[in-house]
């Protein structure tokens, strides 16, 4: 699996959408080129680093015995430190009952309450199988892509040139950019520049396997930043279309974790983003490795 973050190898822009005629394909405005685009987004995606946040979260997802599952958390915080570190807590009433996270090399997913265990696996060996197990309609690392908080280079090339297309009764720019073996399409708002959706296709068939669907842009409050704090959408919603797995995160109160100076206690500490200190925290026994498909030994009790 490649990292999220990773350089983009290729750009590739369609002129066309599905449904759409060709007669609603237009250039872009006067002075708003590939390049200032890009400089706009990697500039809000530099200014936020890090992330903290509380969210509302709900999960609607298919398990691999084919029954539906929903999980809600209106108790529940989203964390972020890029490149690849991220922490979803998903709790009630001040309980945290799931903690889904990762860093570089392995992902994780830790239920506390009726039958606590934690399933861990590498993100080089990630499959769909491992990925249904897991309850998500995408793999952890692109979630930083999906939500909008990845990187563009800083050129294209000449052939790709962005384009104002028509799409459900609204003016967006569009370009699908290919980062290792997979597409992502961009929908950017016509006027912000914003991306509104962002898309995992299959390069066979160019269908759409995932879609995210950002809203409600807010600033990401930050330590020594004056005037506008760097933007990202409040309203996420990540659907995979195939399974109707579903997740819905509603941000409140987003911040960079610093406060008076430091960094409040708790948030985006070390052990937040460490599977192993998350197994103590929580005194979790059973370890289920997705990857060998096998119950891990329990560790020994301290």
């Amino acid at each position: 699996m490649r990292p999220a973050l990773g350089a983009i190898a290729t750009l590739v822009v369609c002129v066309t959408l599905c449904g759409c005629r060709s007669d609603s394909v237009r250039p872009l405005p006067a002075g708003v080129t590939y390049q200032t685009m890009a400089e706009r987004q990697n500039a809000r995606v530099a200014s936020i680093p890090r992330l903290w946040s509380r969210a509302v979260v709900s999960v609607d997802y298919l398990d691999r015995e084919g029954e539906r599952h929903y999980v809600q958390g209106d108790s529940s915080f989203f964390q972020l430190i890029s490149p690849s570190r991220m922490a979803l807590s998903v709790g009630k009433s001040g309980e945290t009952f799931v903690w889904l996270g990762c860093d570089a090399e392995r992902y994780w997913l830790i239920e506390t309450k009726e039958h606590p265990q934690a399933l861990v696996g590498r993100h080089d060996v990630l499959t769909p199988e491992k990925l249904r197990r897991l309850g998500l309609p995408a793999p952890p690392l692109d979630l930083f892509t999906l939500i909008g908080l990845s990187e563009w280079p800083a050129h294209t090339e000449p052939s790709a040139v962005p384009v104002v297309v028509t799409s459900r009764g609204r003016d967006v720019i569009r370009l699908d950019a290919r980062r290792g073996s997979a597409v992502f399409r961009y929908l950017l708002d016509a006027k912000t520049r914003r991306p509104s959706t962002v898309s995992m296709l299959d390069e066979r068939t160019g269908e759409e396997t995932v879609v995210a669907q950002l809203d409600q842009y807010q600033g990401v409050e930050t330590a020594g930043m004056g005037g506008s704090y760097p933007e990202m959408p409040t309203v996420i919603r990540i659907e995979q279309p195939s399974t109707g797995t579903v997740i819905k995160l509603s941000l409140s109160g987003m911040n960079d974790g610093v406060v008076n100076g430091g960094m409040k206690k708790g948030r985006l500490a070390a052990g937040n983003f460490d599977f192993d200190e998350l197994l103590k925290s929580f005194g979790i026994r059973k370890i289920v490795d997705l990857d060998q498909q096998s119950e891990l030994k329990e560790p020994d009790a301290e």
